[in-house]
């Protein structure tokens, strides 16, 4: 018998052709205590047989590179008004208050690249 089989943001879908249509596979022991998924899964057999259904137990997250992720922190509409706000006093002259919400705000971005990563 052949299956058809995706995964879709971390959830594994099958085609049930009784339905015809994709069903999102399920633990059939969800919201059971730990003693009870040893006794429902007590073989090695069983165990395998989960691992080839689910597949590993990994969720595997793609980094972001440290360039995207600071484009992804100043493109932050608190940021893009910061940006409107340094050019407005620029304009108006006040150099000493522009450049201390510039000197402020990259601290602040820089602090959140580094936590984020």
């Amino acid at each position: 018998m052949l299956t058809f089989m995706f995964h879709y943001r971390f959830i594994a879908f099958v085609w049930n052709s009784a339905t015809a249509q994709f069903d999102a596979i399920r633990f059939k022991a969800e919201g059971a205590t730990v003693s009870q998924l040893r006794s429902v899964l007590a073989s090695e057999l069983d165990r395998s047989i989960q691992r080839v259904r689910f597949g590993p137990c990994n969720l595997e997250v793609p980094k972001k590179s440290a360039i995207r992720l600071l484009f992804d922190e100043v493109l932050n509409p608190f940021y893009i008004f910061q940006i409107f706000s340094i050019s407005l006093w620029l304009y108006e002259s006040y150099f000493l208050y522009s450049f201390s919400i510039l000197f402020i705000s990259t601290g602040s971005v820089l602090i959140g690249l580094y936590e984020t990563i």
